[in-house]
């Protein structure tokens, strides 16, 4: 595979040169500090060894209780703020763990010291990373919950289940790309409709459909313990349901995904950059491609 730094360079170049002052140079230039950041949290991991387990999901939609379901130990749970209104929820993106990791920015992030002891146990040590809302009305928030997906191989993507039709969650599922997915369904009630299992066989197809790279791991269904009365009842059943489907993979290997997430986000760069010449400047698009054409003709012209 191409060195992804060589390619981000090479794109900036060119389109410094093709395009000049144009708008979409400035958007491209925007997407390759995008990559450039990702590209770098994948391949050093912020100094973290461990496997992580990122918790990503639009505001509102119950990532830190799930978060909270990971961290036995009550005082260290307790820490990670949540709920919808902007004074309760997640602004920061929070590191769960046994290992600190290297140039924490404290105006953006915060780590929660906590010994694999008094984590659910998978067997082997690791790190939770409990992200903003990726809908948040917080341009900060909502940035850091983007650039946090590329730091975690393995995703587990909360979404409620009045909020499962939802565009958004199709859209974050595509930043999961080259990871191992686990979606989890919150606030599902007692009596449904009747279209719950409709529902999830439309969404799971559309999550694929959206991350054909991603291996999606079968729903855990989280009910409404809010309705139910029953909170405790109700977490100590997830954290089992966590460890039967997390139980067959090998964190490690989940964990070494680094080419494949560096492929897909390549591929993704491109796409975007592609799409923005052909969308935008329309007639750099054709000349460029008038440009292949004539080339290829040239070899048999000339014989």
């Amino acid at each position: 595979m191409e060195d992804p730094l060589q390619m981000v360079e090479r794109i900036e170049i060119a389109s410094q040169q093709l395009l000049g002052s144009h708008e979409v140079r400035l958007q491209i230039a925007r997407w390759c500090d995008e990559f450039r950041q990702a590209a770098n949290d994948i391949m050093h991991d912020r100094g973290v060894s461990l496997p992580c387990f990122g918790i990503i999901g639009a505001k509102g939609q119950g990532k830190t209780w799930i978060a909270r379901q990971l961290v036995l130990d009550p005082a260290i749970a307790q820490l990670l703020p949540s709920g919808v209104l902007s004074k309760e929820a997640t602004t920061r993106l929070h590191w769960i763990g046994p290992s600190a990791p290297e140039a924490l920015d404290n105006s953006r992030e915060i780590y929660l010291a906590c010994p694999s002891q008094s984590m659910l146990d998978f067997q082997k040590p690791y790190m939770v990373l409990d992200t903003p809302g990726y809908t948040d009305e917080d341009p900060s928030a909502a940035a850091i919950a983007k650039e946090a997906m590329s730091l975690a191989p393995i995703k587990l993507l909360v979404a409620r289940r009045d909020q499962l039709r939802s565009a958004i969650h199709v859209q974050l599922a595509a930043l999961t790309e080259g990871s191992v997915c686990l979606p989890i369904i919150t606030c599902v009630p007692q009596t449904d409709s009747g279209s719950l299992q409709r529902d999830i066989q439309w969404y799971s197809a559309a999550l694929s459909s959206s991350a054909p790279g991603t291996r999606f791991l079968e729903p855990i269904l989280v009910p409404d313990f809010e309705a139910l009365g029953d909170e405790a009842g109700i977490a100590q059943r997830m954290r089992l349901d966590l460890q039967a489907r997390l139980a067959h993979e090998d964190l490690k290997v989940a964990s070494a995904t680094k080419s494949a997430r560096l492929r897909v986000a390549s591929d993704r760069l491109r796409k975007r950059v592609s799409e923005a010449i052909e969308n935008q400047v329309p007639e750099l698009a054709w000349a460029i491609s008038q440009l292949a054409n004539t080339a290829d003709t040239l070899p048999s012209q000339a014989i």
